[in-house]
């Protein structure tokens, strides 16, 4: 009885890893954004998470480039393990002083709020749409596992 308790447990954890979890499109959105960008600009990864932030955006980004190209993230710490605070007049002068080019929002797959917050992918959306500067440029995935690529002006 054991036995088959454990192989459907094993069954289920497969199941859910292979199937249920697709891969989000973070080199796609990257190299799209690194494509896109003018002379000396940088990219902006908001509310990293776990599955996308900017180290793994700076390596899809640098990995066989010449020139290196920085690439920042708002708030510092995963908005999926730490409580992160989005202030849009604040991210808006740090794309401003970082010459950011390319901004990157992820939908992970839930609509679920970031840890111990109300705020969720899409109000971070609405936020940035709102101020007039960012504009959506393209989506890789499908929703709701997609990055989403929004130029900055």
């Amino acid at each position: 009885m054991v036995s088959v308790a454990v192989f459907f447990s094993c069954s289920d954890a497969y199941t859910w890893v292979a199937y249920k979890q697709s891969p989000l499109p973070v080199k796609e959105a990257s190299v799209f954004a690194s494509q896109n960008l003018g002379s000396n600009q940088s990219v902006m990864v908001a509310c990293p998470l776990n599955l996308i932030n900017s180290e793994m955006v700076w390596f899809y980004i640098n990995a066989k480039a010449t020139a290196q190209i920085n690439v920042w993230q708002y708030p510092k710490l995963a908005a999926d393990a730490y409580t992160p605070s989005f202030n849009t007049t604040e991210f808006v002068n740090l794309c401003s002083q970082n010459s950011v080019g390319c901004v990157l929002l992820c939908e992970p797959g839930y609509t679920n709020p970031y840890f111990n917050t109300t705020l969720t992918p899409h109000e971070v959306y609405g936020l940035l749409t709102e101020t007039g500067r960012f504009s959506l440029e393209q989506s890789f995935g499908q929703e709701p596992n997609q990055v989403i690529v929004f130029s900055f002006t």
